[in-house]
């Protein structure tokens, strides 16, 4: 195998498109950033703003130096003993007797040696021909990803937890991976939800409270079968999207919709609720979960979920589950601000009200940024929460 002779033309540069980009843009850009200084002395006379400025601009510049040079010398080469890469400052070589084989993902190739203190060889999808590449890799040597998925899948057969016969834990498999696809699948429809339309508000907000223990839930319908965390080439199907990605739907609506009092009192109170999390958790998953052959990575999973879900479940059902009536005061608006990212929030400074002896930022919606002025009287509504958390919000 490893004395095949390299293909017809074994010396591969960056591909001719990604060349001609990096040609064109590169140098512009170290222009555009070695400017920086300069356009930031001229309109701002702040000093340590131009110094950041400056590092800034002579940074970026550098990285794009490097990635002008590096592409004009990069090339990969299959030799007739070994591969290389050379790059502006690195070289690697690996023996071709010496490789184990290859893994690939959606950037990479990675020709992986047999030793694991050796470097690994690696090629990027920008790399002309990278589907040849790839095609003679695999002629020659055992793609890794595969012979692990097949040796893990042979494994779970064999495992007695899952059932007393090969096709008994055939069968959990299938029904654990139909419960997680579509677990799965409401999960990603709760978050898109949370994200952009949640309304009728308390629904949504139930529905990603709720999509977690359903999670749990499944956990212990299919003891051992299904897993927390999910992990490259293993048979277990996982219901980390049904955990994580509503939790962060709640994470999201915590941070545009709610404003506390302080965040001590709620620290509390989430550490309660992650706490209780991580029990069930614990419970739903214990005949695999404290098997020695578990991986460290998914005791970590199990106390990122719990820790998750225990502040931004606290946090949102605190909120939107709180029906007093609370209290009202009037306050005069200081100032507006507004910040732009993924999500756009609006914010009114105001003058000491209620609970608060200094000026208060409060955040609105866009149509109520809009309709007031700085001077405006307004009326903020101070809530105890439902969880014994005060928050408050414009009424």
């Amino acid at each position: 195998m490893s004395s095949a002779l390299p293909p017809p033309s074994p010396i591969y540069y960056t591909a001719k498109g990604w060349r001609i980009f990096m040609y064109a843009v590169s140098p512009v850009m170290i222009v555009v950033f070695l400017a920086l200084p300069f356009l930031g002395n001229a309109t701002d006379s702040d000093h340590w703003s131009v110094v950041f400025m400056s590092v800034l601009g002579v940074g970026m510049a550098g990285v794009f130096l490097y990635g002008l040079f590096e592409t004009a010398k990069w090339h990969f080469t299959i030799g007739p003993e070994s591969f290389e890469t050379v790059g502006l400052f690195k070289t690697k070589t690996l023996a071709r007797e010496e490789v184990a084989g290859y893994r690939v993902n959606e950037h990479y190739i990675f020709i992986v040696p047999q030793d694991t203190k050796a470097s690994t060889i690696k090629v990027g999808y920008t790399t002309e021909r990278y589907a040849d590449i790839q095609e003679w890799l695999a002629d020659h040597y055992p793609n890794l990803d595969e012979v692990e998925a097949v040796e893990a899948a042979e494994e779970a057969l064999i495992d007695e937890e899952l059932g007393r016969n090969p096709d008994e834990r055939s069968e959990r498999l299938v029904h654990a991976s139909t419960t997680a696809k579509y677990l799965n699948i409401v999960a990603w429809a709760v978050t898109a939800w949370l994200f952009f339309y949640p309304q009728p508000y308390q629904l949504a907000i139930g529905a990603g409270l709720l999509l977690p223990l359903l999670g749990a839930v499944g956990l212990k319908l299919h003891r051992g079968a299904l897993r927390i965390n999910e992990e490259k080439n293993s048979p277990y199907p996982s219901v980390s999207i049904t955990l994580f990605m509503p939790c962060m739907g709640l994470l999201i609506r915590s941070v545009l919709d709610v404003d506390l009092v302080s965040y001590t009192p709620m620290w509390i109170v989430a550490g309660q609720t992650a706490s209780v999390t991580a029990v069930v958790l614990a419970f739903c998953t214990h005949e695999w979960l404290f098997q020695s052959k578990v991986k460290f990575t998914e005791g970590a999973a199990l106390i990122a979920a719990a820790a998750v879900y225990g502040y931004s479940a606290s946090a949102t059902f605190n909120a939107a589950f709180d029906d007093t009536q609370g209290q009202v005061f009037s306050t005069e608006v200081l100032s507006k601000s507004m910040s732009s990212g993924k999500t756009t929030t609006y914010h009114l400074t105001v003058a000491p009200w209620g609970p608060f002896t200094t000026e208060t930022d409060v955040q609105v919606g866009s149509n109520y940024y809009q309709a007031t002025r700085s001077g405006d009287k307004v009326r903020v509504r101070l809530q105890p929460g439902r969880l014994g958390v005060p928050w408050f919000e414009a009424d």
